[in-house]
Parts: C-alpha cells; sequence; structure tokens
C-alpha cells in the first residue's frame, strides 16, 4: 500500500510539473497573442524547445523501455508495467532535479557575480550601454535602439517602424507592443481590428516616424 502511494505521489509530481510548465507557456501566447501576431515567429523559441523536449522525452521512454524489458527477462522475471513506470519516473525526475539545480545555481550566481567578457555576467548590460553611449556621443545621433515615441496629444494605436522586427503595434500608455509583424499592411490590419473594438484611432506612422494617416476613431 504504501508503494503504491509514494508512485502515485511521484506521477503526480511528473504529470504536475509538465502541466505546469506547458499550461504556463499557453497562458504566455494567450497574454501576447491580443492581435494578428505569427504564432511560430513570435513563440517559435518556447515552442521549439517544447517540441524537443517531448520527442527526447518519448525517446527515452522506448530506450528505457527495451532496456527494462531485457533486463526482466534477463533474470527471468515477469515485464509489469506498473515496475517501468516505476523505473521511468525515476529516470525523469533524476534528470529534471538535475537541470533545475543547475539552472538555479547558474540564475543566482550570474546575479550577484561578474565574469569579465561573459554574456550573462551582470555587467554585460551596463557595459553594452556604456558602448551605445560612446557611440552615441561620436556620432551625434539619438539612440539607435529606440523606436519612434508617437506624440503625447495622439492618443490610441501607433503603427510603428521597428529596427528589429519590422513594424510593430503600440498603444499610446504602453510600455510594450501589441505585436510585431513583418509588413505594414499587416500592422495596420491588425490595428484596424483592434482600434475598432478598443474604439480608439489608429496613426500609421511613416517609416520616419511621423504620421502619415489615421483611421477609426470616435
Amino acid at each position: 500500500m504504501g508503494g503504491m502511494l509514494a508512485m502515485a505521489f511521484v506521477m503526480l509530481v511528473i504529470v504536475g510539473i509538465t502541466l505546469y510548465l506547458v499550461g504556463t507557456l499557453a497562458k504566455s501566447i494567450s497574454n501576447e497573442k491580443r492581435t494578428k501576431m505569427r504564432l511560430w515567429k513570435n513563440f517559435g523559441l518556447s515552442l521549439g524547445f517544447c517540441g524537443l523536449f517531448a520527442l527526447s522525452w518519448i525517446g527515452q521512454g522506448i530506450a528505457q523501455w527495451q532496456e527494462f524489458t531485457d533486463k526482466q527477462r534477463e533474470h527471468n522475471e515477469p515485464v509489469e508495467v506498473g515496475d517501468f513506470v516505476a523505473e521511468f519516473s525515476s529516470a525523469t525526475l533524476e534528470n529534471w532535479q538535475s537541470e533545475f539545480l543547475q539552472l538555479f545555481s547558474f540564475t543566482v550566481m550570474s546575479a550577484v557575480l561578474i565574469h569579465k567578457g561573459s554574456a550573462e555576467s551582470r555587467d554585460s548590460d551596463d557595459r553594452i550601454e556604456a558602448a551605445l553611449k560612446r557611440i552615441e556621443d561620436q556620432l551625434g545621433t539619438e539612440p539607435t535602439l529606440d523606436e519612434p515615441h508617437p506624440p503625447r496629444s495622439s492618443r490610441g494605436l501607433h503603427v510603428l517602424p521597428d529596427g528589429f522586427e519590422g513594424w510593430s503595434l503600440k498603444g499610446e500608455d504602453s510600455t510594450e507592443p501589441e505585436g510585431y509583424y513583418d509588413s505594414q499592411e499587416e500592422a495596420i490590419s491588425a490595428g484596424r481590428d483592434l482600434a475598432n473594438r478598443r474604439k480608439v484611432k489608429l496613426y500609421i506612422h511613416a517609416e520616419d516616424g511621423s504620421v502619415r494617416d489615421t483611421a477609426g476613431g470616435p
């Protein structure tokens, strides 16, 4: 009886961790995907790793099943699915435990210690900002990574050029864009739909940041 309860607890832990990770990914996508964004373009990294995890987990199960059955037959013992699940669960938790400890150690130590030249060291952001400031001072320009800021008098949604993603859709008072798009047409289409739902005006900016057109609005 005690063994069954322990096994049930182990399975609950494994299923709980898996559902938590997948649920967190789904919730994150749901929170960010408020407009017509391309799923793979904007969330491909997480989806890719999630798919690789599932495939590697299945592969581990197949390989471990073969090893388990061979060992049972070698000792003339019956092949019980319950015994295999126990071994597979134990191996899974051992792998996860070591990886979680590794990530925890890396997160904590990279936050408090410095290794000169490492991109993960906490001095990296300061060095990058300092380098950008020196370049800006030499060129006499504004920060190159800043996207054009919509005028404070223009309330609503703004289709803005983005140096990295192509075009972005951003609310006047929002710190984060509503979405990123490959073309201005895609951003305008998504902006019109969102502006109509929110009953606000859509401001369409040219590549230099100036407002070239408006749409919607009360």
